[in-house]
This record gives C-alpha cells, sequence and structure tokens, in this order.
C-alpha cells in the first residue's frame, strides 16, 4: 500500500489543505553512474553491483528482503552488456515477481543519455556510443564509471527529460509485444523509472516551472 493510499480517509479524500504525498523510491543501481545520476533526481538510489543483469537483480532481491524500511516503489536499473539473452530475460521476470520494477537497457545506460538528443530505433553497439554523446557532452569519457559521472549527466540533460522519454518510449513501443527485452535492441526503459519520479517529485515540477519561466 502507498502512502498515498494510508493517507487517505474513508471516504476516500484526503483532508482539506494537505500537501500531496509522494512515494518514496528505492532505486539500485547495477553501476556508480546510474547511482550518481538518479541521486541528482531526490530519490534514493544504491549502489547494488551483481555484475551481470542476472546478479543485479538478485542482489537488489536480496537487500530488498533484508531492510527494515519500507519503500512505495523499488526499482532495479541494469544493462544488456554482455548478460546472455536467457539470464537476461530472467532478470527481467525475476525483479516483477518479486515487487521490483525494472529501468533495463539494451545495450547499455548511455542509450538513454543519447535519447535526450536524438531518436536511436536502430540496432546500435554500445562500442558506438561515445561517438554519439561526444558532440553533445565533450567531457562524457567512456572510462568513467563513477558516480560523478552520472551528476553531470542529470545536470547537463535534465532540460531534455521530456524529450528522452518521448524517444525511449517510441523505440521500444517499435517492437512487437511478443518480442523479450533481449532482443529489442537500442532500446531503454529508463523512460518508466523517469515517468514515475515526475509524478512523485516537487522538485522536478520546480525546476520544469523555472525553465517555463526562463
Amino acid at each position: 500500500m502507498s502512502r498515498q493510499q494510508r493517507a487517505t480517509n474513508k471516504s476516500g479524500s484526503r483532508a482539506r489543505g494537505s500537501r500531496p504525498l509522494r512515494d518514496s523510491f528505492l532505486i539500485f543501481c547495477q553501476g556508480q553512474t546510474e547511482m550518481g545520476y538518479f541521486n541528482s533526481f531526490r530519490k534514493r538510489a544504491k549502489f547494488i553491483g551483481g555484475g551481470d543483469a542476472l546478479g543485479t537483480v538478485d542482489n537488489a532481491i536480496a537487500y530488498k528482503n533484508n531492510q527494515e524500511k519500507e519503500y512505495d516503489q523499488y526499482w532495479v536499473v541494469f544493462d544488456k552488456d554482455e548478460t546472455t539473452h536467457e539470464n537476461f530475460n530472467t532478470a527481467v521476470q525475476r525483479a516483477g515477481q518479486n515487487g521490483i520494477r525494472v529501468a533495463w537497457s539494451n545495450q547499455a545506460f548511455e542509450c538513454w543519455i543519447i535519447m535526450h538528443f536524438r531518436d536511436l530505433r536502430h540496432v546500435c553497439h554500445r562500442n558506438t556510443y561515445e561517438t554519439l554523446i561526444r558532440p553533445h557532452l565533450p567531457w562524457y569519457s567512456t572510462e568513467d564509471k563513477g558516480e560523478e559521472q552520472g551528476r553531470r549527466f542529470f545536470q547537463t540533460t535534465h532540460r531534455l527529460l521530456q524529450t528522452a522519454i518521448q524517444n525511449a518510449r517510441a523505440g521500444h513501443d517499435s517492437f512487437q509485444t511478443h518480442i523479450a527485452p533481449a532482443h529489442r535492441e537500442t532500446v531503454s526503459k529508463i523512460y518508466e523509472l523517469a515517468e514515475a519520479i515526475q509524478a512523485n517529485s516537487e522538485f522536478l515540477n520546480d525546476r520544469a516551472g523555472h525553465q517555463n519561466d526562463a
């Protein structure tokens, strides 16, 4: 039960004059860059590691099951990279079976960053991502896997979040529904997590307002 549901009175409405409550998030991240990026949204992101996609999901499930604090929304962020097709599809399924929503990228997180600047509806190996990112973000380095780079991603792209959501959704929806995640390249479902954060973020709404006032 979400905090919104817990705050609703018996008549089905909120107390008059109360501020809307927003869901709490715990976002499990396969990499440090992703952790820095999602922490910048002012939602709790935790580096969980795990190696491949399936290991990351298993670590996330173990952590979720052994913590005392309860969150409204649990998410896990992971890439396909070198994960086998079978293990990647299993990771997506296993997370959902354990109450964790998935924000996967095929092949890697950086395709989500690229989608802030352009449509990416074609097979694109992650080794080419740098050539697509650097014209927009000259400081980007494939060698930098740290939290600071994730924060810089957020700082330089958040104003284009709606463009990224639209591009990522269009790419995902361009596949027929029976196509398994492992075969949906180049795709990032981070757009679903971004939309969930938007719906529960006064911080993002304030920033959007300032952009509109500029």
